[in-house]
């Protein structure tokens, strides 16, 4: 990683003071050079929501998720099998493209900074001051995702997206991401998306929470995230109607969806995020 400098501010105030939750503003130095005014070179967009800097560190954009890439994925016979690329995804990687592309943006890390694959967690904006991660959600190219303890965005980001997605824009107008409605049978799609169903089942192992779907997805919420995020009983949940969002993964002939935070698990869609009303 390159040597930084990090000025540690408030980000998003409201959200902030509710979760306690710093965001730091990073000032590239060393290996990644930067210019006087602390900006740093995009040498490389690698999808909708990665980028690479000078130096090769790659930085992934904190609060979003666009549409996956072509993938390779074992088959259930063994084998393996290309899953094509979802829609919009080159229209994301197009417009991050364009936005900072061979480009100097100023790059503000969440409170965590280091993701699972070794790639910063920041979010970028363009020397006027445009966040880059705002034009993405704008346009539907994307949907918010709530990783704590990167979460200080939740309430502007989840405002700019509610207003995509009333308006159909981007992949909230198309039938690959409409929700998945898991009580009619259909065969439940891998990979970004939505499900819409209900709980028929609560269960608890090694203190984390499963909450099952009409039988057919498992929604495993962590046991520390459950404490810190939810309020009164997992049972409470169930014959409760929810939408779950986030990268769904295919188990054999289970599917599961990991849930860190109460924005990724919710009553009602295109609707603007209310802290003190989900946990």
């Amino acid at each position: 990683m390159f040597q930084l400098r990090r000025l540690t501010l408030w980000h998003g105030a409201a959200v902030g003071a509710l979760f306690g939750v710093f965001s730091g503003v990073v000032l590239a130095q060393g290996a990644g050079p930067a210019s006087a005014d602390g900006l740093v070179m995009v040498t490389h967009v690698i999808d909708g929501d990665t980028v690479e800097i000078e130096g090769g560190e790659r930085v992934r954009l904190l609060g979003i998720d666009t549409p996956e890439d072509k993938r390779i994925r074992k088959s259930k016979d063994g084998g393996k099998r290309l899953v094509p690329a979802q829609p919009f995804f080159i229209e994301a990687k197009r417009l991050l493209r364009e936005l900072v592309a061979k480009q100097r943006v100023r790059i503000a890390v969440g409170a965590e900074s280091v993701g699972y694959y070794g790639r910063t967690i920041a979010q970028l904006h363009l020397p006027d001051g445009t966040d880059v991660q705002q034009a993405l959600l704008r346009r539907g190219y994307a949907m918010v995702v709530a990783y704590p303890p990167n979460i200080a965005h939740l309430q502007d980001y989840g405002a700019t997206e509610a207003e995509a997605c009333r308006a159909g824009r981007g992949l909230w107008g198309h039938p690959h991401f409409a929700l998945q409605t898991l009580e009619d049978g259909a065969a439940i799609r891998s990979g970004l998306g939505r499900v819409v169903g209900t709980v028929t089942a609560v269960a608890r192992r090694n203190n984390d929470v499963r909450l099952n779907l009409d039988g057919r997805l498992t929604l495993l919420i962590y046991r520390g995230a459950w404490r810190k995020f939810w309020r009164g009983r997992a049972e409470d949940l169930m014959g409760r109607r929810l939408i779950a969002r986030g990268r769904i993964k295919s188990a054999g002939r289970r599917h599961i969806l990991r849930i860190r935070h109460p924005f990724m698990l919710r009553e009602r869609e295109c609707a603007a995020w209310r802290p003190a009303a989900n946990h």
